[in-house]
């Protein structure tokens, strides 16, 4: 993926592509609201050509994603060598260098 939308998503902002700010909102809104997402929420997501199924595979990413992070965080594994130039720590460290 290109490093200017990457960096937009980390630092949730919008980038250049609608359909990967529709779901950079939507899963923003699954996370803040716990899945309970007001329905213009789901409905803009459905109107940028999402439908119900990808709702729920954002839900799926959510969930995922949480499981492997909060692991990672009690576990502290060491990264892998080859992923070390991808690793972020964050956007207040990043802006602080």
């Amino acid at each position: 993926m290109d490093k200017t939308i990457v960096d937009a998503l980390r630092g949730l902002d919008h980038g250049p592509d609608a359909r990967l700010n529709a779901v950079a909102e939507f899963t923003k809104a699954v996370i803040q609201n716990r899945g309970n997402v007001a329905d213009r929420e789901l409905a803009d997501f459905l109107a940028a050509g999402f439908d119900e199924a990808a709702a729920l595979e954002v839900v799926l990413g959510v969930s995922l994603a949480t499981l492997c992070n909060f692991s990672n965080n009690l576990g502290r594994p060491e990264l892998n060598p080859e992923l070390t130039p991808y690793e972020w720590r964050g956007a207040e460290v990043e802006a602080a260098e």
